[in-house]
């Protein structure tokens, strides 16, 4: 249309006169005549989190006035988000308090009526009123928006483009599509729109699902991609490819922290870097810096850091406002207030925290030690330990320390499952580090498709962190005021928040591994040098190290006054004897040190240990009359909780010993004692062939030096349990005596006519006996099994079944079953074990063949004990079975190997109601499984 002449009472454009339709002569596209429609002004919603909601507010040029909301209607508030781009069609606004954004007061105020057919604002009757509202209510608006997300790529601004309508999410086809609506896009996104880019080429990969939108052609200035012309469809896109995007982030980084993952924000604004005031920085706006830079939403913990904690900058502006409501993919779509130079000081800049949380350290004695787990796909998984070293340990107990402390915190690396195996399946395996990387998953690693390592080859650190602690007072030994040094430097701590278990963990530091701990607030012991940190620690009370715990207040954050000093009093207690046992020993009395702590048990670091910790630990294990030794002992599966121990001597329970957790030192190294003095008890000369089997005969004692027999008076059966206990490995047997008709012509060094015991003990080295001239030729005989034995030698298969099977088994009697079959490998089943009574119980032991004593026994299948998968030992040992009434059904395999031994012992101690089948069959392997077995 060209050379338009109108007298303005027309009703439609083309009543005017003109060159006709399709006659534009001369004229080009840069002589397009543009209009403006209504009243000259300007609106905006305002204090919202983006374009599409906020304080709706009108300006005629002037000043920016708010809309009152009584006669606001819904009608209006669709003109609204039509006049702004939003899609109305299908969702209603929604009209909320003005409250909700800002809290701005107005003495004018905007009435607003649209009848809702209106393209513009502009045309709705609009009126200043003069006072403002009566009711103070200002109209506040949410627009519906389409909803658009970014998919298939590591980071948040770029993907494969997706829009959801209609129930589902959908790709857009690239039919048309060019810069302007990328810029759209990127807007709806919450980025800058300025410099988007799109793609055609499947960069972010095909989607699987029908499209959603094709043919979109817009300008670059709508705030939705729906205001501009496009087409609905569902048909594939053919060969133009679902679009991509990659939006122009806001240049962010983190300064002055130990690592990546922390620092003072800073961005970059108008060719210079600048910081933000932390006045409205919180958790929403760390988590969207977060993102920002990589960080996995799913895995991370964002924590806003405050006051300049990581130092004061001098930045040339800082911003005043930023409000996110953690949701947003780009600080950009956040800023708010202005940036200048006074806005805020410099000792109130904003910083964050974005550790990842998907690490963690499990089977240690303390929270910052253990084997490393990682969460992959919603599992925790170990990693293999091959290329692991000190420096993949030090990335782990950085990304885990808390600020200051992870600048100087280091790792401590450890193979071979030093903490103990793990389950499931292990994700990962030669992991490289080189120490400046977010966490462990940002190292060099290969993933795991098949076993490379088992759970005996899993990964683990201990962290190492330079922390002192001391206390002084009138007693500076046990109780006083605390103080920490940390980086050369003695400070004391405020007591807010400075509780029991905080004292437990300063009393743990200082050695007492043992004891009760009390904390005392207001300088109870007298006030401290240095500064009072006030760090609001909040300690779980199995934590080493006060700097290990998680704190609300970073060190040199926030002080308090000397006043408020804390204190604590440690008072050493005993440790329970039901936390110390001794395992994988040849006979009891002997074996490894094992301390059941922090509710897991492990074993001590050998290379610290020394003679008064043996001597306390016999002791306390009521080895009084014997000297004990130590040995060191093969780690194998369990884990080393202790890193030393110190005892004085004369302590008569080592909870009353020092001892640190700390494993600097250590290796696969444990600590073994035995404590029996190497006295000894055998079963000979029986009037049964069991007696070869060592568990029936005449009574010989080893004194450590010489052997002597036990003269013929009558013992107690408390005193023969213990006779049997030594003798064989198995206790709570029920043993009877015998008498010789005939005299026994026995000589020997010494004979024992009086044997004092407890019934407790263990092993006869705990119990008293005094040594006569002769007891003439009358000895004391023991039945450990009474006459329930039974050996099957050179046997490849057969069924064991208790006595009077298919009937119940004997009340009050054990019987013991040996099994020595002919070379190879075999495969042990219980196929019926019921138990009557919870008395009862079925206990298997493997012991080698050329000893009589058990050397490794397995939990007892009593009437908690249910069916598991296959238990394999080797062979060349003993296995027993015990049981006592009140067990269920249970079905147990062994595998045992080279040549075999296996011993089951079967105890009732109330009457029998059922019974018990035991088959044993070998089993054809090929070379390579022995050799794997």
């Amino acid at each position: 249309m060209d050379n338009l002449m109108c007298s303005g009472q027309e009703i439609d454009i083309a009543l005017c006169k003109f060159n006709g339709w399709d006659h534009s002569g001369n004229c080009t596209h840069s002589q397009d005549v543009a209009i403006s429609c209504g009243n000259h002004i300007k609106v905006r919603l305002n204090g919202g989190r983006g374009a599409y909601e906020g304080r709706l507010e009108i300006s005629d040029g002037i000043s920016w006035l708010p809309v009152c909301r009584n006669s606001f209607t819904m009608d209006s508030a669709k003109v609204v988000c039509k006049h702004f781009g939003y899609p109305v069609s299908d969702n209603d606004p929604s009209i909320v308090a003005s409250s909700e954004f800002t809290n701005n007061a107005s003495s004018d105020t905007y009435t607003v009526h649209c009848t809702g057919g209106e393209i513009d604002v502009a045309i709705c009757a609009i009126n200043v009123t003069n006072p403002a509202c009566s009711s103070g209510d200002f109209v506040g608006i949410r627009c519906p928006r389409t909803d658009i997300r970014l998919i298939s790529s590591s980071l948040p601004s770029s993907g494969r483009v997706e829009l959801y309508h209609g129930g589902r999410w959908g790709s857009v086809c690239g039919h048309s599509f060019d810069s302007k609506a990328a810029e759209v896009m990127c807007r709806m996104l919450g980025f800058k729109p300025e410099r988007a880019q799109f793609f055609r080429n499947s960069k972010f990969g095909k989607s699987t699902g029908a499209p959603l939108m094709d043919n979109v052609v817009c300008s670059g200035f709508e705030n939705d991609i729906t205001a501009c012309r496009f087409t609905w469809t569902s048909r594939a896109c053919n060969d133009d490819a679902n679009i991509g995007l990659t939006c122009v982030t806001t240049p962010v980084r983190l300064v002055n922290g130990a690592g990546p993952w922390e620092g003072r924000v800073e961005i970059l604004q108008n060719g210079d870097w600048s910081t933000l005031c932390d006045d409205s920085f919180g958790v929403a706006e760390a988590s969207v810096i977060c993102k920002m830079l990589g960080f996995k939403e799913l895995y991370t913990s964002p924590r806003a850091k405050l006051s300049s904690l990581f130092g004061p900058s001098n930045a040339p502006a800082r911003l005043s406002m930023m409000s996110c409501s953690g949701t947003e993919l780009d600080i950009y779509a956040c800023i708010k207030g202005v940036w200048a130079t006074n806005t805020c000081s410099s000792s109130q800049e904003a910083g964050v925290d974005c550790k990842e949380s998907n690490l963690r350290l499990t089977g240690g004695s303390h929270n910052m030690e253990g084997r490393v787990e990682l969460l992959v796909n919603g599992m925790w998984s170990a990693i293999c330990d091959d290329d692991w070293d000190n420096i993949e340990a030090t990335v782990v107990c950085k990304t885990l320390a808390g600020f200051p402390f992870d600048r100087s915190v280091t790792g401590k690396a450890f193979r071979n499952s030093f903490f103990g195996p793990g389950h499931g399946k292990i994700a990962y395996s030669r992991v490289k580090c080189n120490g400046t990387e977010i966490d462990v998953m940002h190292c060099s690693l290969k993933k795991v498709t098949y076993p490379t390592c088992d759970h005996s080859n899993e990964a683990g650190v201990s962290c190492i962190f330079n922390e002192q602690v001391k206390l002084s007072g009138p007693n500076n030994i046990t109780a006083g005021t605390v103080s920490v040094n940390v980086n050369g430097i003695w400070d004391t701590l405020c007591d807010t928040e400075f509780g029991n278990e905080e004292a437990r963990v300063i009393c743990r530091e200082l050695g007492f591994w043992s004891s009760t701990a009390r904390s005392f607030s207001n300088s109870w012991f007298g006030t401290g040098n240095g500064t009072s940190q006030d760090l609001r620690p909040q300690c779980a009370g199995i934590e080493t190290k006060i700097a290990f715990c998680p704190l609300g207040k970073t060190w040199n954050e926030q002080a308090c006054s000397h006043a408020h000093d804390a204190g604590i009093q440690c008072t050493t207690t005993s440790m329970d004897l039901s936390n110390i046992r001794l395992i994988d020993g040849k006979y009891p009395g002997m074996g490894k040190v094992e301390v059941k702590y922090n509710k897991r048990w492990g074993s001590f670091c050998w290379k610290r240990w020394n003679e008064q910790n043996t001597k306390v630990l016999c002791r306390m294990l009521r080895y009084s009359h014997t000297v004990g030794k130590a040995f060191s002992s093969p780690r194998n599966k369990s884990a080393i909780s202790i890193g030393s121990l110190r005892c004085q001597g004369q302590e008569n329970n080592i909870g009353f010993c020092k001892a640190h957790l700390d494993k600097e030192t250590c290796n696969e190294e444990a600590v073994g004692v035995d404590c029996t003095g190497n006295m000894q008890v055998r079963l000979k000369d029986g009037q049964t062939i069991y007696s070869f089997e060592g568990v029936e005969g005449r009574v010989d004692i080893y004194d450590g030096h010489n052997w002597g027999s036990l003269c013929d008076n009558s013992i107690t059966i408390e005193q023969a349990k213990v006779v049997c206990s030594t003798a064989t490995g198995y206790s709570d047997t029920q043993p009877i005596f015998y008498h010789l008709t005939v005299p026994e012509f026995h000589s020997v060094a010494f004979s024992v006519d009086s044997l004092t015991c407890g019934g407790w003990e263990e092993h006869i080295s705990q119990c008293t006996f005094t040594k006569t001239g002769s007891c003439s030729v009358h000895f004391t005989h023991v039945k450990c099994f009474q006459d329930c034995v039974t050996v099957y030698s050179n046997v490849s298969t057969g069924d064991i079944t208790s006595n009077n099977y298919p009937k119940p088994y004997e009340p009050d009697v054990d019987c013991l079953y040996i099994i020595k079959p002919s070379t190879g490998i075999y495969k042990l089943e219980f196929l019926d074990l019921q138990m009557a009574d919870s008395g009862d119980f079925v206990q298997p032991t493997t012991a080698i063949m050329s000893q009589s004593r058990p050397t490794q026994q397995m939990e007892p299948l009593s009437e908690t004990s249910s069916a598991t998968s296959p238990v394999y030992v080797p062979t060349g040992m003993q296995k027993s079975v015990k049981s006592e009434a009140g067990s269920t059904g249970r079905s147990e395999k062994m595998q045992p190997f080279k040549r075999p031994a296996a011993v089951v012992m079967i105890s009732s101690d109330l009457d029998s109601e059922t019974d018990l089948e035991i088959l044993m069959e070998k089993k054809q392997t090929s070379q390579e499984e022995d050799e794997f077995l």
